[in-house]
């Protein structure tokens, strides 16, 4: 006769039974399955507030030379915000095309939610000469990054489409 513990143990090293139903076939609506490349994405995300940052260094120092030292707080954090939000996509894994689109848009809510609460912080524990500055700044650098950003991924998904369509002996060229 076999024990309850012995019949526990039979069932757990019993092989699991094959399945014969087809996998599930994806929706051809979808589009092509790309990956965008990490590198230009990043690269707008941090080289254009660092360009917002340059332009702004000699116009603020001729309105208030006494707030400079405000741009690299904003622009570092409308960089760290985007090149954050960049990451958590993981833009190296392949999606189909539509679905890019969709994470693209989550980016850009958590981009202004995120920018938007480290400016509060920033703001809060700046001096008040310098918060006029600080908040241009920030709204100046993350709308810039936003539209810098948001061309490189229309590129990217474009091109990924483009070359997923061709195929591998058109695309290639």
């Amino acid at each position: 006769m076999n024990s309850p513990a012995d019949a526990a143990h039979d069932k757990i090293t019993e092989a699991p039974e094959q399945s014969t139903a087809p996998a599930p076939r994806r929706d051809p609506a979808l589009g092509p399955d790309i990956s965008l490349a990490l590198g230009p994405m990043l690269a707008a995300s941090i080289l254009t507030p660092l360009g917002v940052g340059l332009v702004a260094w000699p116009l603020l120092g001729l309105i208030n030379p006494d707030s400079i030292g405000v741009i690299p707080r904003a622009m570092i954090s409308v960089a760290a915000v985007f090149a954050g939000t960049t990451l958590m996509i993981q833009p190296w894994k392949t999606r189909p095309v539509t679905q890019w689109l969709h994470w693209w848009l989550g980016v850009l809510g958590a981009c202004f939610f995120g920018t938007v609460a480290i400016a509060l912080v920033l703001l809060y524990s700046a001096p008040p000469e310098e918060r006029a500055a600080l908040g241009v700044l920030i709204a100046v650098g993350h709308f810039a990054t936003l539209m810098a950003a948001s061309f490189v991924v229309a590129s990217l998904v474009r091109k990924g489409y483009d070359t997923a369509v061709a195929g591998p002996a058109q695309g290639a060229g």
